[in-house]
């Protein structure tokens, strides 16, 4: 034992050492390098938008069956094109080039266009529609009538062949041809539709592989769809294009996120040279703040690979606000060098400095610490990021600023005299505090009359409009709107999850007549169950149906019974190629199959309790609305987050008022209030809305205002190289945060705008402390 306690003693000993703790730096910091080389060129690095929301639970449905299913939905792609079917023709063939594409059908050949008709008519009555099954069920004069008003329907176009072999036009009142609000049809092998204008639209329906919607391989992979499209424009010079797939957000997310991190990155870089080179007329500054944030970031990439297995883009854009953060230890170290007097060793300023920057770092910290707790992947990486990138930050300057800054040579603080009369300021009796104050609860009062909150999902992302008017065509054209809102149908076998299907589809027929939706979109098929109870009904509707005919001169074959088609049959034949993003499971024809029914129409309050009752009513099935989910969500994590900092803020007052005293604690608390009204403030007079980006913001604003408020109070008899050092540090936050306010992302600006706003308030207001404390000191 005493040997032990000798080499542990001896251990802390060498720790003691400043060489020694700067060569252990400098070994972490190597191993954190040789981490991100082999881990990085594996990494994911994700610009999928979804990636950044919570994962939903459904108690009815396993989280493997809803995200197998989005993710098979992110997976599809929709492509029209106008200008002929040549056009099409060699669209499909640049397409088809591309190796991203799992699957893509566009024309069927003539011999495979024969072959599925005849697979589809041989199994007509596998796919009756509700509508059929209607007129059936009422009797089989109201089907004879049918037949007939479509016979003689100058629009129908019936033809003698067609009445001759299939007498109840089964193949017309199916579900693959009951269209609903949808213009498609089939010609020449493609599915087609026509606009308002008359144009006829051809489409393109492709499957992209797993990883396509990374980071690293959307770019190149958009890239060759836009290379596709512009071979074919240079052929067909009137061609035009749309398309649809979450995809394409996730590639517009991906280049707004590596345009932030160039040029807003670059422009920061730039900014902060130009500031720390007039306030310390030196480069080393620069380069000493570039290496701390350089540690910084590698260590925040590392911990976020390590704790979630990769990174989303998003999450480096925002980070950037590290360097605003980091540099503050620069500054304040740099400073303090720069005024320090003769004899006065970089070891003893670091000595000096040392208690006040921990705080501060872990006040900081705390405040990022509360990002963990926020239901947001993304938010939650950026928590991990910001604490472990800060941390190294802060052991950087411990480490390796004694050493790297013994040339740097003390030089007078540049406005030195503005500056001591703005401290004096303070200390006087100066009306100046008061009427700052005012404009400030003023500038507070009135943008928070003027704020709004808004936790709709989409106003987190700016939606591009080429996209939306491409979404909005292909919605009108196809009938289909695949939104956020879909019903999942799980049964123990694909006959189960079919019969749940079809009693579901009831339903949601009932829905559409009372005008609650206007469509859902079920996979054709009907259970096996389901297709026998329709042959009967066929089979007592087919005599009178052909007697009627008879009467109209026309001899047709009579209906002859089919075996019903089983699931395993219709999945593997390519005519169910367009639905298999809406099936999980059921290889075989057996174990456990989900069924996604996406469903059209206006939200409304009595729609969705509808919708829920019916998803109640079947078993097996859960009403899934994701956005009105999330924006639910969002509103409790926006309540959570307002009562986190009005607890955090008395937790504050509390803790510094039982050390240091009531008016000291004011001195904190007040500065830390009006910087986070102020930060709410800016988004109401920029006319832009309150959500939990902004009250996530207001945490590290609260953090930061909190250091500000500590230097001014542990510095006072250096007050004005406090005020030039929190007055640099500010300058740089507002460089690397405020410069997030001209991010493409929606969700990026509102954060930069309320970091920006708020830590500019704090600076103003920090110095409370001094008048405060010298009041004290007279009394």
């Amino acid at each position: 034992m005493p040997k032990n306690g000798s080499a542990a003693k001896a251990v802390l000993n060498a720790l003691d050492s400043p060489k020694v703790r700067a060569f252990l730096w400098l070994f972490i910091v190597s191993v954190i390098a040789v981490f991100l080389l082999i881990a990085v060129p594996k990494a994911e690095v994700s610009s999928d938008v979804m990636e950044l929301l919570p994962e939903e639970t459904y108690r009815a449905v396993p989280k493997s069956v809803t995200n197998g299913l989005a993710d098979k939905m992110s997976r599809q792609m929709l492509f029209a094109v106008t200008g002929g079917e040549g056009a099409a023709e060699l669209y499909f063939e640049k397409l088809k080039a591309i190796p991203e594409f799992r699957r893509l059908a566009g024309r069927l050949s003539d011999v495979r266009r024969r072959e599925s008709a005849s697979f589809l008519f041989k199994n007509r009555a596998a796919f009756l529609s509700y509508d059929t099954r209607s007129r059936l069920k009422e009797g089989e004069d109201a089907e004879a009538e049918w037949v007939l008003s479509q016979l003689y329907s100058p629009v129908a176009g019936v033809s003698a062949p067609e009445i001759k072999n299939d007498p109840l036009l089964l193949m017309r009142g199916s579900t693959l041809f009951d269209s609903g609000t949808s213009r498609m049809s089939t010609s020449g092998g493609w599915l087609t539709a026509t606009d308002d204008k008359g144009v006829t639209w051809r489409f393109i329906s492709g499957e992209v592989k797993k990883g396509t919607a990374s980071a690293g391989s959307v770019g190149p992979f958009l890239d060759k769809v836009k290379a596709a499209q512009k071979a074919v424009k240079d052929a067909y010079p009137n061609v035009r294009f749309a398309s649809e797939g979450s995809i394409f957000y996730s590639g517009f997310a991906g280049d707004s996120a590596k345009n932030d991190i160039s040029t807003l990155g670059t422009v920061s870089a730039i900014l902060l040279f130009i500031v720390l080179g007039i306030a310390y007329r030196s480069p080393l500054p620069f380069f000493l703040a570039l290496l701390s944030v350089a540690v910084g970031a590698a260590a925040g990439t590392a911990a976020t690979l390590l704790t979630f297995g990769g990174i989303h883009m998003v999450t480096l854009v925002m980070s950037l606000s590290l360097i605003g953060i980091s540099t503050d230890y620069t500054t304040h170290f740099l400073t303090a060098r720069m005024t320090a007097k003769e004899g006065v060793s970089t070891f003893n300023t670091l000595q000096t400095l040392s208690p006040t920057m921990l705080q501060a770092l872990g006040t900081t910290c705390l405040a990022y610490a509360a990002l963990l707790i926020a239901p947001f992947p993304g938010l939650r990486q950026l928590g991990v990021f910001s604490i472990a990138g800060l941390a190294a930050s802060c052991a950087t300057v411990f480490a390796w600023y004694p050493f790297l800054s013994k040339r740097f040579r003390r030089k007078p603080l540049i406005g030195r005299n503005f500056l001591r009369r703005y401290i004096a300021v303070w200390g006087g009796r100066n009306r100046y505090p008061a009427i700052l104050f005012a404009c400030l609860a003023v500038f507070a009062a009135g943008g928070l009359m003027l704020a709004g909150t808004n936790d709709d999902i989409g106003a987190l992302q700016t939606v591009p409009s080429h996209l939306k008017a491409d979404e909005d065509l292909i919605r009108t054209l196809t009938g289909n709107d695949m939104t956020q809102r879909w019903f999942v149908v799980t049964g123990s076998s694909p006959e189960e999850a079919l019969q749940r299907k079809d009693a579901l589809g009831e339903k949601l027929a009932a829905l559409k007549e009372e005008g609650l939706i206007t469509g859902a979109t079920l996979i054709p098929l009907n259970s096996r169950a389901t297709q026998q109870s329709d042959w009967e009904l066929i089979k007592k509707a087919s005599p009178a149906v052909l007697a009627k005919l008879r009467e109209s001169g026309i001899a047709a074959k009579p209906e002859s019974e089919n075996p019903t088609l089983p699931f395993a049959v219709w999945i593997r034949d390519s005519v169910s190629s367009n639905w298999g993003r809406l099936v999980l499971g059921g290889g075989g024809g057996v174990g456990e199959t989900s069924l996604m029914i996406p469903v059209q129409g206006d939200r409304s309050a009595k729609a969705d309790a509808a919708l829920q009752k019916a998803a109640s009513s079947v078993p097996g099935t859960v009403w899934v609305d994701r956005r009105a989910d999330l924006n639910h969500l969002f509103s409790g994590v926006r309540t959570m987050i307002e009562a986190l900092l009005a607890a955090s803020l008395a937790l504050i007052f509390a803790i510094y008022a039982w050390r240091y005293g009531l008016k000291r604690a004011a001195g904190i608390i007040v500065p830390c209030i009006l910087s986070v009204a102020c930060g709410i403030a800016s988004l109401g007079w920029a006319g832009l809305p309150v959500n939990i980006f902004s009250l996530f913001a207001l945490v590290l604003v609260l953090g930061i205002g909190i250091d500000y408020s500590l230097f001014f109070g542990n510095f006072q008899k250096e007050a004005d190289s406090t005020l030039f050092a929190v007055f640099t540090a500010m300058v740089t936050t507002m460089i690397s945060l405020g410069i997030l306010v001209f991010s493409g992302t929606a969700a990026i600006s509102n954060f930069g705008l309320v970091l920006a706003a708020g830590v500019f308030t704090a600076f103003l207001a920090s110095p409370l402390i001094l008048r405060l404390d010298r009041k004290e000191e007279s009394v």
